[in-house]
């Protein structure tokens, strides 16, 4: 887990001008994007793995409505992003 965020912090550190070339700069814009892309994922990771069971935990309450047929689908494809992100264009 340090690794990641040792990178995450190499990433976001700024370009100093004049000691980078243009390509350099192009691959620390590259390196920032991923980083940022893959904390992302991983935050709605977590805010799925959590958020829908809770919210589904509230049909003994409340009967079956159609908004934890919308959770559980958010949440799955939520999953799925995850799982094929490096197939997914940047662009």
């Amino acid at each position: 887990m340090s690794h990641r965020i040792s990178s995450l912090l190499a990433a976001l550190r700024p370009i100093r001008a004049g000691l980078h070339p243009e390509h350099d700069a192009e691959a620390h814009f590259h390196e920032l994007r991923t980083a940022v892309l893959d904390r992302t994922w991983l935050g709605l990771i977590v805010l799925a793995a959590i958020g829908v069971p809770i919210s589904l935990s509230r049909a003994s309450y409340t009967g079956w409505l159609d908004i934890y047929s919308l959770h559980i689908a958010i949440g799955a494809l939520v999953f799925i992003g995850y799982a094929i992100r490096q197939r997914l264009s940047l662009a």
